[in-house]
């Protein structure tokens, strides 16, 4: 032992001499110095099973350091890297934390995640689902265990679902105007091989498939997991280069993508629309992304949650990002459910544009008690909308009587500002409704039920019937007056345009002269919209024909509600289902069938009825 260190003593004060490398280097090679560790192992043959317990079920050893026990690393002074012959180390992912960089056209970089990282998660929940009692039998089982199965079982432990990541936050841009086309993409390659550390396309494990910016691999690994970023050659047709997010995580996809529809399209108008959640719930807890369909700057990124929080123009209830054009809530949508609206202002007319709701993620990387992330966000998939090209028809939401009131109405915003028109339409309703709740009070309500108009409906189902019908015959669904859609209803078309112009096609069907002393041709179904707002001509969606009859079901004889025939009255009075109006229901494209009603409701369908004037 003294030899040995007299030697490395002299090694140490030589080595400084160029001459002397050589030897050294000899030197060294033929006498190591020996650890204490290493002299401590040969004295008890159990003690590298000990310390491999110590690290690997209770993570106590050498914890958050880049080495694994029993793996020594020279320093050598006034040696570098390239000396010893190591190349330069990839950059190290840690678990649910993204590695962010960026990188030019035609470069590859190399990132690793240690395979430490999936033995604390083997640790936790090693721990976290067995005793004490257990994890000392495992303990003494591992100890008088034979060495072969001893090293199986521990590989067995240390092995995890691994989830892989990659959003790419920015890419080049078209070099001129109106170039409907995203550049190519990065490209992932995963290998778990330590042989192969900087894989490639033609060598790989997972050649991960990247779509709109986004890209995800899962897969069972129990080592270290080598992966490389390859960026597209540069093109001659986009300038600029790419930046990204990578993340690996044992516990869940740190970033999702979700290809279903979960965003619906309520209505709009020529400044704004109104969204919604498709699936229930009573805090606003979504965020949105909504970007124009003729701006190319999220082509090829829909599906990154770092590239629309980049690239889309408008943001709502995203981190801190929000650009003030989105106000969210929470609005009853048919039946008792609730779900969460989104109103997006200052879009333009006649504009298709993408809304793509998402879900805040904890994108920091902080971890709850259980060691789990919180995640870097969700996205689901884009839907389509494209606003009104009238601005006669205003969205109006949040209504306090016609609470279910939710679209576009007719409006004139040269009479009456957005708030104005709101209170109008809910106020007149409102009055309207006294007469008949006087009524309803003459009727035994709260009687046995021996005495009661009906077994299987009540008073309060008759009013809330009576209410629904009530809001949606005095507050019609107005579209634009250039639409060629059969089932909607031409009104005021011998008025003007509230900028003074006429309705165009007055001297075709319907719209001769004729026709032009056609009552319900030429007004509105409420005499309100005509004396106090003039919005001009505009086209209604008529209120579905079944909403009518549960008037009938659910209120008492003796009130004499009764709808009108088919034939005679009905057929202008009410639409047919699928092509209707109800408050609650909102609008969604259907490219077979044009524009569609869907009601959240189940059995009977909830149908509005609209009349020439508000009664039955």
């Amino acid at each position: 032992m003294q030899l040995l260190e007299h030697s490395y003593c002299r090694l140490h004060n030589v080595f400084a001499t160029p001459i002397t490398w050589i030897i050294s280097l000899f030197l060294l090679i033929h006498f190591t110095p020996v650890s204490a560790a290493d002299v401590v192992a040969q004295e008890d043959h159990n003690h590298h099973r000990l310390l491999e317990l110590q690290s690997k079920v209770y993570g106590t050893l050498n914890h958050g350091s880049d080495l694994e026990l029993g793996e020594y690393e020279s320093n050598f002074i006034g040696a570098d890297r390239s000396m010893i012959g190591r190349a330069d180390a990839p950059q190290v992912l840690a678990n649910n934390y993204p590695g962010k960089d960026n990188i030019d056209s035609g470069d590859t970089q190399v990132w690793t995640f240690p395979k430490k990282e999936i033995a604390q998660k083997s640790a936790r929940a090693l721990a976290a689902h067995t005793s004490l009692a257990e994890r000392d039998a495992w303990d003494r089982a591992q100890l008088s265990d034979d060495v072969e199965n001893r090293a199986l079982r521990q590989r067995q432990t240390d092995t995890a679902t691994l989830f892989i990541t990659l959003n790419i936050c920015d890419q080049p841009q078209p070099k001129i105007q109106n170039f409907h086309e995203a550049p190519a993409s990065l490209q992932l390659y995963i290998s778990t091989d330590p042989k192969n550390r900087s894989p490639d396309e033609k060598n790989n494990d997972y050649n991960v498939s990247i779509k709109n910016g986004y890209g995800v691999q899962s897969f069972s690994a129990s080592d270290d997991v080598y992966l490389s970023v390859t960026a597209p050659e540069k093109s001659s047709q986009f300038a600029g280069g790419y930046s990204y997010e990578l993340t690996a995580s044992v516990d869940h996809a740190f970033t999702t993508y979700i290809d279903e529809d979960e965003m619906v399209f309520v209505d709009s108008d020529t400044h704004a629309a109104l969204l919604s959640s498709n699936r229930s719930t009573d805090v606003s807890k979504y965020g949105i992304f909504v970007h124009p369909q003729d701006d190319q700057t999220i082509l090829g990124l829909s599906s990154s949650y770092c590239g629309l929080k980049n690239w889309a123009r408008i943001k709502g209830n995203i981190d801190d990002l929000s650009t003030g054009d989105v106000d969210t809530g929470v609005m009853k949508m048919g039946g008792n459910e609730t779900r969460q609206q989104f109103y997006v202002k200052n879009l333009n007319g006649s504009t298709a544009y993408y809304g793509i709701m998402a879900l805040n993620g904890d994108s920091t990387g902080n971890k709850d008690t259980n060691g789990s992330s919180a995640g870097g966000g969700k996205i689901w998939k884009a839907m389509n909308f494209t606003t009104k090209a009238s601005g006669n028809c205003a969205v109006i939401y949040n209504l306090t009587f016609c609470s279910s009131v939710a679209y576009a109405v007719p409006s004139n915003d040269t009479n009456l500002n957005h708030t104005e028109l709101t209170l109008l339409y809910d106020n007149d309703a409102r009055n309207k409704y006294q007469n008949f709740r006087k009524s309803l009070q003459q009727i035994p309500c709260n009687t046995t039920s021996s005495a009661q108009y009906s077994l299987a409906r009540t008073c309060d189902d008759c009013d809330k019937a009576y209410r629904t019908w009530l809001c949606a015959v005095t507050i019609p669904r107005c579209e634009d007056f250039s639409s060629n859609l059969s089932y909607l209803v031409p009104r005021l078309i011998s008025k003007t345009f509230t900028n003074g112009s006429i309705a165009l096609g007055l001297n075709e069907a319907p719209y001769t002269a004729e026709n032009k002393s056609v009552l319900y041709l030429n007004s509105s179904r409420n005499p309100m919209i005509d004396e106090s707002i003039m919005p001009g001509p505009y086209r209604e969606m008529l209120p579905c024909k079944d909403l009518c009859y549960e008037i009938v079901r659910s209120c008492p004889a003796n009130l004499e509600f009764a709808c009108p025939l088919k034939k005679h009255g009905l057929d202008r009075a009410y639409g047919e289902d699928g092509a209707c109006s109800y408050p609650g229901a909102p609008f969604k494209q259907n490219l077979a069938t044009g524009l569609r009603v869907t009601l959240w409701c189940f059995g009977v369908a909830l149908l509005v009825a609209l009349t020439n004037s508000v009664r039955v």
